[in-house]
C-alpha cells in the first residue's frame, strides 16, 4: 500500500524535476523537493519509506530542478540553483557537518546560469551547468572540479555546435526547458554527460564525456536521431556500463527509451510506446542497487520499469 510522505510539492514549479530520492549507504531513503514556497526542503525514512520524517527546510528560494549526489560514507550533495540572483550553490549534508557554499555567482544581465548537476570521481567534487549570455545568446557549459583540497578548477566548452542559431522568442519558454542533463561517473572515474538541448528543430540530447585524468570534455554527439522532442535524461553508472532513460516524441508517437552504453557504443534496450492514458506527468528518474529501474509518475500512479522490460511494472 502506498505511503504518504505528507510532503507537499509547489503547486507551479518552473520544472517537471520537482522532486529527487536517493537511498544512502546506510539503507536511510531521502526525498529533497520543491515545497509549496519554493523553498528547498527534504524529508527521511529509515523504515523502507513506510513512514517519514518531518520536514526540514534546507534553502530558501530555488529555481529550477536541483541535482543529488550520495557519497561512501553516507553523506549528501547538492548543487542549487538560487531564485535571484541565479548563483550557483554547493550544499552538503553529513552526520557530523553541513556546509553551504556559493560556487558561481551571477552577474546582472550578463549570463543566466542552468540546471546545476554534480557527482564525484577520483575523489573530486564536479558540479557541471550551462550558461547564456545575455548580449550574444552564446551557450556554453561550466565544469567546476572542487579538489580534496577545496582548490576550484574551471572549464567550459561551448554548445553544441558554434553556429547555434540565438532565437530571441525563446526566451519566452520555461527557462528549465532550455538546458538539462544528468551526470554519472564509472568504475574508472571517467564523467559521463546527456544534455537536452534546443538545437535546429527540436529538443534533442547529446552525449560527451570527460576521461579519468584528462582536462577537456570530448566532442558531443547527438543520440536523438529521428526524434524531434526528447524529454529530460536520467543517466545511471552500473557495473557493467552506463544507462539511459528518457521519453520521446518521434513521427509515430511518445515513446519511453531505454538506451545502454559499454565502450564506445550506445544500444537501444527498449522503446515502449505510451498512448494517452499513460501521459507522463514528470520526467523519469533512475535508482537502483541490484538493477537500474527507472520510475515516472502517470494519471494512474507511479511506475517502475527494470532495464529490459517491455511493460511498466
Amino acid at each position: 500500500m502506498p505511503a504518504k510522505t505528507g510532503y507537499s510539492l509547489c503547486e507551479r514549479a518552473d520544472t517537471l524535476q520537482t522532486h529527487r530520492i536517493l537511498c544512502d549507504n546506510t539503507g536511510r531513503l531521502w526525498i529533497f523537493y520543491h515545497n509549496q514556497t519554493r523553498s528547498l526542503s527534504f524529508g527521511i525514512s529509515d523504515d523502507c519509506g513506510n513512514s517519514w520524517s518531518e520536514a526540514f527546510d534546507l534553502m530558501a528560494e530555488i529555481s529550477g530542478p536541483f541535482s543529488v549526489f550520495p557519497d561512501e560514507k553516507g553523506g549528501i550533495h547538492l548543487a542549487v540553483r538560487s531564485f535571484h540572483p541565479q548563483d550557483i550553490h554547493y550544499l552538503e549534508l553529513s552526520e557530523a557537518k553541513g556546509s553551504h557554499k556559493l560556487v558561481h555567482q551571477a552577474q546582472e544581465n550578463q549570463t543566466t546560469t542552468y540546471f546545476p548537476l554534480i557527482a564525484k570521481a577520483q575523489n573530486c567534487w564536479h558540479l557541471v551547468y550551462g550558461t547564456r549570455k545575455y548580449t550574444t545568446g552564446a551557450w556554453a557549459v561550466v565544469h567546476l572540479q572542487q579538489k580534496p583540497d577545496d582548490a576550484l578548477e574551471i572549464s567550459k566548452f561551448d554548445l553544441p555546435d558554434p553556429s547555434f542559431p540565438f532565437n530571441k522568442e525563446l526566451i519566452f519558454l520555461s527557462e528549465s526547458l532550455y538546458w538539462s542533463g544528468d551526470l554519472a561517473v564509472d568504475a574508472v572515474g571517467c564523467l559521463h554527460l546527456v544534455y537536452r538541448f534546443f538545437w535546429q528543430d527540436g529538443y534533442h540530447l547529446f552525449y560527451t564525456s570527460l576521461p579519468t585524468g584528462q582536462s577537456r570534455w570530448n566532442p558531443p554527439e547527438r543520440l536523438t536521431i529521428g526524434e524531434w522532442c526528447a524529454g529530460h535524461p536520467s543517466l545511471y553508472s552500473f557495473q557493467d556500463g552506463i544507462y539511459l532513460f528518457y521519453r520521446s516524441s518521434t513521427n509515430k508517437g511518445q515513446i519511453v527509451k531505454q538506451v545502454f552504453r559499454t565502450g564506445n557504443k550506445w544500444t537501444t534496450v527498449s522503446a515502449i510506446p505510451i498512448n494517452h492514458n499513460q501521459q507522463i506527468l514528470s520526467e523519469g528518474l533512475l535508482s537502483g542497487s541490484v538493477k537500474p529501474t527507472a520510475y515516472w509518475v502517470n494519471q494512474q500512479g507511479c511506475w517502475l520499469l527494470p532495464f529490459g522490460s517491455t511493460e511498466p511494472d
